[in-house]
């Protein structure tokens, strides 16, 4: 299932590396002409930057020379919105973009704010275009701000919002029994799970994008659709959703097919973001069983220890698969690509539901939807 901690792995910073600003950087800015001298005051101005609540600052490194410092300061205490100032050297204000992801990643995943701004002065020579591709916008212009020790002038103000952070996309498919949850990039997916109605978000940035589509109240607290709405979205998941590109937007029209019962198998391209090699194992044999059927743990054991082992006899199968039984369980548990590895076609002995993440009222409704599909089409 999805796992409701899930934090996205943080990017890529090509050449420059961040780390956490130190007091005594302030040799480095005044060095390097970010700040201006004499030592002992921009030594007092760090350590306000330091000192300050719930404040969040970096200093910018590329292969192992200083390239600045970045701030981020919240608008008053305890608030979800943050302003990102910085003090660059003009080669690194020029490759913002490159680590900018590294920046919002952590702000918006790990100190979960809501909203970050960014306040350019108008004499910044940057391209724009990067910071629009990651889902900025430009809210204004503040004419004659105040922007430190560069005095009062003229500054543009861009806004991102963690719901619209394009690096991660997150999209949602309601159905009878609950909603279907992916996370992923427009090249993959990269993980599936299951909510319940009534459930109460406990990370914010996914109540952000649940409420965001009209499916969580303000609480964060999962809403029921109506039947009018699940039969919209599952034959126009497209209508219904406009924000998902590339694979994530794929995925959400399968699924939507899929649980509405037009469509028995999911195509779209996908990321494991993790497991053993015995666990992707596990996870390719779940998609040999057949739409509208079920494996017991020791047959989908089974069928592994036969790939795998080819040279043993079927006694000696059939003992390796015996122990390997709570494996296989462990694994289908851990899946992080519900429905697209079908764990919910795995059951205990005597065909008997268990062990679903998802929990067994929806593994159920899964093998009754699948049931019911399969024969309209045979008749």
């Amino acid at each position: 299932m999805l796992r409701i901690g899930f934090v996205p792995p943080a990017p890529d910073c090509g050449t420059y590396r961040l780390r956490p600003l130190r007091l005594q950087d302030h040799h480095l800015l005044v060095d390097t002409g970010l700040l201006p001298r004499p030592y002992n005051q921009a030594s007092a101005v760090v350590r306000r930057w330091l000192e300050t609540k719930d404040s969040v600052c970096w200093a910018l490194e590329r292969e192992q020379s200083f390239a600045g410092a970045l701030c981020c300061f919240a608008e008053r205490p305890q608030a979800v919105t943050v302003r990102l100032h910085f003090w660059l050297q003009a080669a690194a204000v020029k490759d913002l973009s490159v680590y900018l992801p590294s920046v919002l990643h952590s702000l918006f995943y790990e100190s979960n704010y809501h909203r970050v701004e960014l306040l350019l002065p108008d004499r910044l020579i940057l391209d724009k275009s990067g910071l629009r591709q990651m889902g900025f916008e430009l809210e204004g212009l503040l004419r004659e701000f105040s922007l430190d020790q560069d005095g009062y002038q003229d500054a543009s103000l861009w806004a991102l919002l963690r719901q619209d952070y394009t690096a991660w996309q997150w999209a949602f498919v309601p159905f009878n029994k609950g909603i279907v949850a992916m996370a992923g990039q427009a090249e993959a997916v990269w993980y599936i799970g299951f909510l319940h109605y009534g459930q109460k978000l406990p990370t914010s940035w996914l109540s952000d994008c649940a409420m965001q589509q009209g499916l969580a109240d303000g609480s964060g607290q999962l809403k029921a659709v109506s039947l009018k709405q699940m039969s919209c979205i599952a034959r126009a998941p497209a209508a219904a959703f406009t924000r998902q590109k590339g694979a994530i937007k794929e995925a959400q029209r399968q699924v939507a097919t899929y649980l509405h019962g037009d469509r028995q198998d999911l195509t779209f391209p996908v990321k494991l973001p993790g497991g053993s090699a015995f666990q992707k194992l596990v996870w390719q044999q779940l998609q040999d069983i057949p739409y509208a059927q079920t494996r017991s743990y020791m047959e989908v054991a089974l069928a592994l220890v036969q790939q795998t082992s080819p040279e043993l006899t079927e006694k000696q199968c059939r003992l390796k698969a015996r122990r390997l039984t709570r494996s296989v369980g462990a694994a289908c548990g851990a899946n992080p690509l519900a429905l697209y590895y079908p764990c919910h076609r795995v059951v205990g002995q005597n065909r008997k539901l268990i062990g679903f993440s998802g929990g067994l009222d929806i593994k159920a409704a899964l093998l009754d939807l699948e049931m019911v599909s399969a024969a309209a089409e045979a008749e």
